[in-house]
């Protein structure tokens, strides 16, 4: 008996009217949004960190996929390094601070591709690894000439 009644319940929510739209809306869960819009992107670097700020344009409240490869040598592969998701604000502007570890390398080149799954284009940019405290000069960078 208690077979039939499990079966009879996974049968009714089998054939539940709720699915897709329907369902997304009894769940308070907003709707993909669709749009085509440009994107755009720039890269500075976070001083005092191993890390790269990512900011630009893409349509509003749109979900933004940022990733980050480095090519380190001509002769190894371009490596993945990091992956962030953001969202768009209402004004069509995003940003993030990005680490770049494991790619410390000094004068590997980082490349930096934007894109939304609510939008048809992408973007890309690239900066060079530098130091994370460019001109400043302690103690412990001082080398000793002996």
């Amino acid at each position: 008996m208690l077979n039939k009644f499990v079966a009879a319940a996974v049968l009714t929510v089998a054939v539940s009217p709720f699915s897709g739209a329907a369902a997304r809306a009894a769940n308070n869960v907003p709707a993909p949004v669709s749009v085509n819009g440009a994107m755009s992107v720039t890269v500075a670097p976070a001083t005092g960190s191993e890390a790269i700020t990512v900011s630009g344009t893409a349509p509003a409240m749109a979900p933004v996929v940022v990733l980050l490869h480095a090519t380190i040598s001509r002769d190894l592969p371009n490596v993945f390094v990091n992956r962030r998701d953001v969202f768009a604000d209402a004004d069509g502007h995003f940003s993030t601070v990005v680490p770049i570890g494991p790619d410390f390398w000094r004068g590997s080149i980082l490349t930096v591709s934007v894109s939304s799954s609510s939008a048809t284009a992408s973007a890309n940019a690239q900066t060079i690894v530098t130091l994370p405290n460019p001109g400043v000069v302690l103690p412990a960078d001082d080398v000793p000439s002996h």
